[in-house]
């Protein structure tokens, strides 16, 4: 349920926490928030070969960023 592919994958706990109340992971590629449309599970697919995130300019704000606005 919570696999994470450590050779292309890395969490840097000192900036980013896992909400286990409110997130789910599914294999190690989605996130979601519990409860959303299953249909938007199969629509929104990311392709961990080309997705990559600049930690040096990329944050996201627990308070305000939902799963909602994942491209």
């Amino acid at each position: 349920m919570h696999a994470f592919d450590k050779s292309t994958h890395t969490i840097d706990k000192s900036t980013h926490t896992i909400d286990k109340g409110t997130h789910t992971i599914v294999n190690g590629t989605h996130a979601f928030v519990k409860g959303m449309d299953v249909s938007f599970k199969r629509r929104h697919t990311i392709d961990k070969g080309t997705l990559t995130i600049d930690k040096s300019t990329h944050t996201i704000d627990k308070g305000t960023h939902t799963s909602g606005s994942v491209q």
